[in-house]
């Protein structure tokens, strides 16, 4: 079994609405940037460095991808 932080032991459809919520609330934040904004501005990331902001929208796309499949897995 994986242990989790307490804040995560929720229900499985619980945890899908927060994974949906948290990553539309990023949508969000980014709606009115320009494309090149996104390419310009940098942002520090722990293991990989300075990346710019379309970068790390593109790696959690992709990340978010992974777990959201893994959830979807579990639900009944």
């Amino acid at each position: 079994m994986v242990t989790c932080p307490d804040d995560i032991r929720v229900s499985k459809t619980d945890l899908l609405l927060r994974f949906t919520s948290t990553h539309q609330a990023l949508i969000e934040s980014v709606e009115g940037w320009l494309v090149g904004e996104l390419d310009t501005y940098q942002i520090p990331h722990p293991a990989l460095g300075l990346i710019t902001v379309g970068e790390m929208i593109s790696f959690t796309a992709c990340h978010a991808e992974h777990h959201l499949r893994i959830i979807r897995a579990q639900l009944p």
